[in-house]
């Protein structure tokens, strides 16, 4: 059984394939934020750190990662 929202997004997300491994981590690490998170914004589940904030809506904008 998964106890954590890092475990559980590792569990459910470390076989996508999204062409790039860097893709699969972003996906992990967004998914643990969303997860601890629930309800909030991109913003408030990245902590307001702008560099992660950016990094977040790239990879949502980017269609390699949402075609998988």
């Amino acid at each position: 059984m998964v106890t954590n929202a890092d475990e559980w997004a590792y569990e459910n997300f470390k076989d996508s394939d999204l062409g790039d491994p860097r893709r699969t981590q972003r996906l992990i690490k967004l998914a643990a934020s969303y997860a601890k998170s629930i309800g909030s914004s991109t913003v408030e589940c990245c902590e307001g750190d702008d560099s992660q904030v950016e990094a977040a809506y790239r990879f949502i904008r980017n269609e390699r990662a949402s075609q998988a």
